[in-house]
């Protein structure tokens, strides 16, 4: 049995690749990982909790994104797409 090696992509080439192909992919460890869809249900939820967080991290030191956003987990090796 052979073992089959996969690709590791470089953080210029996972850029480019999700600038060019359709759908959210995250960056974890060299992998290009595709992000499934979201249902309507999913969606809701998450506006709901953004909208009850929002507003309770108001006063808060944090930053508050959508799932438009790149987030970098570890320096170079993990880029995430949070649903907010």
């Amino acid at each position: 049995m052979e073992a089959i090696v996969e690709k590791l992509y470089t953080l210029e080439e996972y850029f480019s690749f999700s600038e060019s192909h359709e759908g959210r992919f995250e960056f974890v460890n060299g992998e290009i990982v595709e992000m499934s869809g979201e249902s309507v249900t999913a969606n809701q939820i998450a506006g709901n909790i953004s909208y009850y967080l929002r507003g309770y991290l108001e006063e808060q030191p944090y930053i508050f994104v959508q799932n438009a956003v790149k987030l970098q987990v570890e320096a170079g090796k993990i880029f995430r797409i949070p649903d907010f």
